[in-house]
């Protein structure tokens, strides 16, 4: 093989592995919006609506990134992250994100309004709870 053309085979490989690694690291962040669609892809210009298929769709390496709005569900998460790669849901860039529990039945059969049951290496931050009410003793 000819060095100029070992060089360039070199240069296209490479070019197609960062290729790669780019997409990789696209799909290991989700968007959710109040003014987004579950059918979306989960992209900045194309945002969930909801925290639920986030979290279903979120595995572990994935930040989920929520737009200022309040999100009247809750928040169940799926998946489990890793000691290195957690799963994250963050108020993006500082922006107000409420998690309001209003509607929710107080009944021990209804769900928390953040629920990690069985999962690890759940971080979540920035998120302001409210509208959660409850008559049970623990």
């Amino acid at each position: 093989m000819k060095p100029q053309a070992f060089i360039k085979g070199a240069i296209l490989i490479a070019g197609m592995f960062l290729a790669s690694c780019q997409n990789q690291s696209d799909e290991r962040i989700l968007y959710v919006a109040p003014d987004g669609d579950d059918r979306n892809p989960g992209t900045m210009d194309q945002p969930f609506v909801s925290l639920q298929v986030a979290a279903e769709k979120a595995t572990a390496g994935t930040t989920v990134f929520v737009r200022e709005g309040t999100y009247v569900e809750p928040l169940l998460i799926q998946h489990s992250g890793t000691e290195q790669e957690p799963i994250r849901f963050e108020a993006y860039q500082g922006e107000d994100v409420f998690l309001s529990g209003k509607g929710m039945e107080d009944d021990l059969d209804d769900v928390a309004l953040i629920e990690i049951d069985g999962h690890s290496y759940i971080t979540v931050d920035g998120f302001t709870i409210g509208d959660v009410t409850t008559n049970h003793v623990d």
